[in-house]
């Protein structure tokens, strides 16, 4: 086994073996998903439904974020939210073993958070009707940016940047980042002609504008609470 020597200053190549190789691989592709969370954790207050949250890692870490009151966590496996209650359940986030298609949260969500999941779901439908009967203002989701079908056997659908556009089609998408060529993050809010109730006063203000169907806007829904709260 070749063990990698410290050089200091320029070098013309890298020496590495495969297990050093093997282990930067997954220490880079969990740094990514972690990654993830911590770009989008500026962006949240309020109550946060983590849709899919997994073993819990990424509502912890978003729970840091002081503007932040609740981070609700909710998968369907009970070996995950066993876990994620296990490692990572605090006085601000809280672990349930549901089915989206049925989930009904304990108390209004203001943001919901769903990373890399949809392209996981049978029916394409499925978060689209769980944003709109929650009534949730603001969306944060990510998906593969590229085609991914033909060999990862747990994803359903090879998505592109306008067809979650038209599932979300109640929704504004203000914002998208691309993330290393490989994800695409949009944040989305709700169009103002589709507000049906009013929100607690932890939830984000929309913006004040008219007939914006179909148009992407560069505008950003204020980080912190407003004043009043």
């Amino acid at each position: 086994m070749h063990t990698m020597k410290k050089v200091r200053g320029p070098v013309e190549r890298i020496a590495m073996d495969r297990g050093q190789l093997d282990t930067m691989e997954t220490d880079i592709f969990l740094r990514r998903h972690v990654e993830r969370y911590a770009m989008i954790r500026q962006h949240l207050y309020g109550t946060v439904l983590d849709c899919a949250c997994g073993v819990g890692y990424g509502s912890y870490l978003v729970s840091k974020n002081p503007d932040v009151q609740q981070v609700i966590g909710v998968d369907c496996s009970p070996e995950a939210i066993s876990h994620a209650e296990h490692e990572f359940s605090s006085d601000k986030t809280t672990f349930l073993c549901d089915d989206i298609a049925t989930f009904e949260p304990p108390i209004p969500i203001d943001i919901l958070v769903s990373l890399e999941t949809i392209e996981h779901l049978a029916d394409r439908q499925a978060l689209p009707s769980l944003a709109r009967r929650l009534d949730v203002p603001h969306l944060i989701l990510s998906f593969p940016s590229k085609k991914t079908t033909h060999y990862n056997a747990f994803h359903h659908h090879d998505f592109r940047r306008q067809d979650l556009i038209d599932l979300f089609d109640e929704y504004i998408l203000y914002h998208h980042v691309d993330l290393h060529g490989e994800v695409e993050m949009l944040f989305f809010t709700l169009h103002p002609r589709w507000i049906s109730r009013p929100r607690p006063e932890s939830s984000l203000p929309r913006p004040d504008v008219e007939d914006l169907d179909g148009v992407e806007r560069n505008f950003r829904p204020p980080r912190k609470p407003p004043a009043s709260r």
